[in-house]
């Protein structure tokens, strides 16, 4: 089997990967995590549609002193997309995850949780486009890691260049227009990737 496996991370340990979140290969070869934003500050975060905003979450968070929260107050859309742009990422090969945290009172209302990766720094002027959406994820309140290899990821326009990854989005969609999301709803901790 090439490959290995993740075990359940350590939630009392704050600010440090433990050996449950490193994947080995066949030869015991550490697939590290690469964490590209900690989360420990809103600064670089954007949303396209109004009603929705961030905050910093510094109680519920996994590593380091904080998180972000991603709010919805808007009762008028299903779907929300937060947007996180960087530069020259190469995610050529490798497996790109986040770790979210939907509260006890809100799993049921998620009827999906996107990741999406693009070549602009605009998403108006986007050459291509690839998104993995995992769909209804959240079975239960808590923190759960999602996270796929780029390869496995769907063309959603042009021709996907991860070797020259610009923008990331982390999008949601909801069961009803109703539904809102306050602090502590919806929360995501370390955007990362490593070796596939």
């Amino acid at each position: 089997m090439n490959g290995g496996i993740i075990g359940k991370r350590n939630t009392s340990i704050k600010g440090v990967w433990t050996p449950n979140d490193v994947v080995c290969d066949t030869n015991n070869i550490a697939k590290r995590p690469v964490v590209f934003d900690t989360c420990e500050t809103v600064a670089g975060w954007n949303s396209n549609k109004s009603g929705l905003s961030v905050s910093l979450n510094n109680s519920t968070f996994l590593h380091g002193a904080g998180a972000i929260n991603l709010i919805k107050t808007a009762t008028s859309y299903l779907d929300a997309y937060y947007v996180y742009r960087y530069v020259d990422l190469n995610l050529l090969g490798k497996i790109v995850g986040v770790n979210v945290f939907v509260s006890s009172g809100k799993y049921a209302n998620f009827t999906r949780f996107s990741v999406c990766l693009m070549d602009a720094y605009s998403i108006t002027n986007k050459k291509w486009e690839l998104y993995h959406d995992f769909a209804s994820g959240f079975t239960s309140g808590g923190w759960a890691k999602l996270e796929l290899p780029v390869s496995s990821f769907t063309t959603g326009t042009g021709t996907p260049s991860p070797s020259t990854t610009r923008m990331l989005a982390l999008g949601f969609a909801v069961s009803a227009n109703s539904v809102t999301l306050g602090a502590g709803d919806l929360v995501v901790d370390d955007l990362y990737y490593r070796r596939a």
